[in-house]
């Protein structure tokens, strides 16, 4: 009998748009805080300058009396105002550059489409244009209230140690005052992040991740066109890998954990009402094999894991976790309930009785809580999919080759994926939390002031 496939798809796909929300959702607080620094830069720049014009209050005073154009003075200022900005500007593009590039080799595949990242024409234009205007804003706007200096007033006071107008002191308060809000805000938010990235390196994922190695195998339909070869191939590979290098335990499950696979099903419980137009509750749906919640170190709740006795012709067994058993039986005891999935295999609808409660587990992300999950026994739903999970005390290299070799010996055709070790993939899945860590706290937070300067910010 042939297999009907599952009116249901597998694997559920993103909204077109994902990717480019995926994308760009990490790196807008980055782009935030590079414009809290820019502030705090251009704050602190601008009260250098306003102290630096009230040391040159009196020659300002005096080559204007001896004759020197406002317009000429406001020129040079504004030149030398400018100079910083633009020095500081083509620095900026020259380290955004090679920084870039250190980034992209140190990023990896952590982000999609990340190879292609890079400075060109269009964000050199950009430095450019925000250098100029921040430069206009805060340097050449101070350097030309500097020119226009009270002749009378500044000669009359000349010698006696003046230190600047009411209204200057109380600009570069003003001043000082907002760089170290913004310095202030720039800190806390990177202090969250990193509390923030040690909790989630403290989270328990729900398995043990040391010493497991996983790959994948996909049987062609051409091949396994039936239950009957699917459970015959099963049942051999099943052989083959504990004999691999140092196996201890081993077990199959369809996507292994800090994955994407999302199969997602409306199911009901038998017994209760289903309200017209009501809408469905879901939940996660993974098949697997005895032996996977052991070798996984997934702890038991309550009940019983999978057994070789859970096959095609004994009734049908589901095992659920601890947040689907909260959320949906918060009030009764799940054990023996039957629940029933919107899924069926010829003619077939797959659900079952309730045999054990299994903690819960981190499916996609170490960031992402646990959602309502149902097992179902590999033996009673067989599919062309799946990934092989091993606890083993030998080198994961040794139990790769010795798995390419002991697959060969069922079918020479079919070939390994996605080899790899859960330690390797919880890293994998802490390296784009831990690449978001150290965007938003590897910024140059430096001050400088003046050697002469009177600022709080010194």
């Amino acid at each position: 009998m042939r297999m009907r496939r599952c009116a249901i798809p597998v694997m559920r796909s993103a909204p077109f748009d994902a990717p480019r929300r995926s994308r760009r959702s990490p790196y807008l607080p980055s782009l935030s805080a590079s414009g809290l620094l820019l502030l705090v830069a251009c704050t602190n720049v601008a009260n250098l300058l306003i102290v630096r014009a009230v040391t040159r209050d009196a020659e300002m005073a005096v080559r204007t009396a001896l004759g020197a154009a406002r317009v000429c003075l406001a020129r040079q200022l504004a030149t030398e105002a400018l100079l910083p900005f633009l020095g500081g500007g083509l620095l900026g593009a020259a380290l955004a550059v090679f920084g870039t590039r250190a980034f992209v080799r140190a990023a990896g595949d952590t982000m999609p489409r990340l190879a292609e990242v890079g400075v060109d024409r269009g964000a050199l234009a950009f430095a450019l244009g925000v250098t100029f205007l921040t430069g206009l804003l805060f340097g050449v706007v101070p350097a030309l209230r500097a020119a226009r200096v009270n002749l009378a007033g500044t000669l009359r006071t000349l010698g006696r140690g003046h230190r600047g107008s009411v209204a200057r002191r109380r600009s570069r308060s003003l001043l000082v005052g907002a760089e170290v809000a913004l310095a202030v805000v720039l800190m806390a938010g990177a202090g969250l992040v990193v509390r923030s990235f040690r909790e989630l390196m403290a989270v328990d994922p729900g398995f043990r991740r040391d010493g497991v190695v996983t790959f994948r195998l996909e049987l062609p339909r051409s091949t396994y066109d039936n239950p009957v070869a699917l459970r015959r191939f099963v049942a051999a590979l099943d052989g083959e890998v504990a004999r691999l290098p140092g196996v201890v335990n081993h077990g199959l499950v369809i996507r292994p954990p800090l994955s994407t696979y999302n199969f997602n099903v409306g199911f009901s419980v038998e017994g209760r009402p289903v309200v017209p137009g009501e809408r469905r509750h879901a939940v996660q749906v993974r098949i697997a094999t005895p032996g996977y919640f052991e070798t996984m170190g997934i702890r038991l709740v309550a009940g019983r894991a999978f057994t070789a006795r859970d096959d095609e012709r004994s009734p049908q067994v589901v095992v659920i976790n601890r947040t689907m058993a909260h959320r949906h039986f918060a009030d009764e005891e799940p054990l023996g309930k039957r629940v029933w999935l919107g899924w069926e295999e010829d003619g077939v609808r797959r659900g079952g009785e309730i045999v054990g409660i299994i903690d819960d587990v981190r499916q996609f992300k170490l960031e992402r809580a646990a959602e309502p999950e149902m097992y179902v026994a590999y033996a009673q739903t067989p599919v062309r999919q799946m990934t092989v999970i091993a606890r083993t005390t030998a080198a994961a290299d040794a139990v790769f080759s010795a798995a390419r070799a002991a697959v060969a010996r069922i079918d020479r055709n079919l070939p390994l994926f996605e080899l790899s070790t859960l330690d390797r993939r919880f890293d994998e899945a802490a390296s784009r939390p831990r690449l978001y860590m150290s965007l938003l706290t590897t910024s140059p937070w430096s001050h400088w002031c003046s050697p002469g300067s009177d600022s709080m910010a010194c």
